[in-house]
């Protein structure tokens, strides 16, 4: 499985540069590479989150806001 910074490198959203340094206030501050990423402003959270359905691949689903989700469904 891919780490999370190598599919943002590949996938053009991050240089290799942003990665390392990221990397090293990760490590230094103790945060999770994905939290260090957005709180730099390098990426976004739905960058964030379409990298990690890759990772995981799963289906990445933006927002569920607007849709109509029947009962059955969320009884379920």
């Amino acid at each position: 499985m891919k780490k999370i910074g190598e599919i943002l490198v590949d996938t053009g959203v991050i240089t290799d540069n942003q990665l390392k340094t990221a990397m090293l206030e990760s490590k230094k501050t103790g945060k999770i590479l994905g939290k260090v990423l957005t709180n730099i402003g390098y990426i976004t959270e739905n960058q964030l989150l379409k990298a990690l359905s890759k990772q995981l691949n799963i289906q990445y689903i933006p927002s569920l806001k607007g849709l109509d989700i029947s009962d059955q469904v969320i009884r379920a």
